[in-house]
């Protein structure tokens, strides 16, 4: 049996949306989550690219506020399924690689 990591990694974001797009996007605000639905993509690659830059984004608005445990931003498919997952963890890491 495949550990989550290792099955996460074998995903090819390339490959073009599934027809359960389009997506719903959550955002941790300080104890709740703002939700953003109907985000179309044409593949699972977007979705990732805007996921982590919106994560990214959302450092500079919870640094102040200590919020940054846990995860950042989810995507769902429009079945609910969580299909991605951000953490501010990766969040800090992508922003400091980028600098």
């Amino acid at each position: 049996m495949e550990n989550r990591s290792e099955q996460q990694s074998s995903r090819d974001f390339s490959e073009p949306a599934k027809p359960d797009s389009p997506f719903t996007f959550e955002y941790r605000d300080n104890d709740g989550v703002r939700q953003l639905k109907g985000v179309e993509f044409p593949n699972l690659e977007a979705v990732r690219d805007e996921a982590l830059r919106s994560a990214i984004d959302l450092l500079d608005d919870t640094a102040a506020e200590g919020g940054q445990q846990g995860w950042a931003v989810r995507v769902r498919d429009a079945n609910g399924k969580i299909v991605l997952s951000i953490d501010f963890d990766e969040a800090k890491r992508k922003k400091a690689a980028a600098e």
